[in-house]
């Protein structure tokens, strides 16, 4: 099985390719995931993304899922990970346990070096629109314990659908090869 775990940071898991732009972190591929990967189509199992896409400007994310789409096998899962902008600003607003530095180092990031800033405010259902756009399916959303501010969405790659007219010409190429 060969399974990604993009943006690992300091995070890195056995049993999986662990990637992160930061050299520091000594990762074992370094690529920026803003990019193409350096990896053929349909070569993983699964992809996961954890607490890093709103590190990740919204221009890129569409383009991320879909090179996340490009490199799983058929019905290879992807995972990935957030805090929800909505409860956790509400959180801040009401100073939640008395934890308001807490929560604004959940809404801004922990700044603790120039990739550790959160860029974009995540919302799930729009999350799940881009997902549906690249072509994901089955989308999974649930809330992580014991932090429940945060969601996790798994999802999995579509497998395009045969038209009748995909048969069709299937079939008709078929047969001219067979008659040359």
């Amino acid at each position: 099985m060969s399974s990604l775990n993009l943006c690992c940071g300091r995070n890195k898991l056995k049993d999986y390719v662990n990637v992160d732009l930061n050299k520091e972190f000594e990762p074992d591929l370094c690529f920026d995931v803003r990019e193409v990967f350096p990896l053929d189509a349909e070569s993983q199992d699964e992809v996961l993304l954890f607490h890093s896409i709103e590190h990740i400007q919204k221009f890129y994310h569409r383009r991320l899922f879909k090179e996340i789409h490009r490199v799983l096998k058929p019905k290879g899962r992807f995972y990935m990970s957030f805090p929800e902008f909505r409860i956790v600003a509400q959180y801040w607003l009401e100073n939640y346990k008395g934890s308001r530095e807490f929560w604004t180092d959940v809404l801004y990031g922990r700044q603790e070096n120039i990739y550790d800033f959160h860029v974009v405010p995540m919302e799930t259902e729009a999350v799940k629109v881009d997902l549906i756009e690249a072509g994901f399916k089955d989308i999974n959303v649930a809330q992580e314990q014991p932090e429940c501010f945060n969601t996790i969405i798994k999802c999995v790659k579509t497998i395009p659908q045969m038209s009748y007219e995909d048969v069709l010409q299937n079939d008709i190429d078929k047969i001219v090869v067979l008659v040359k």
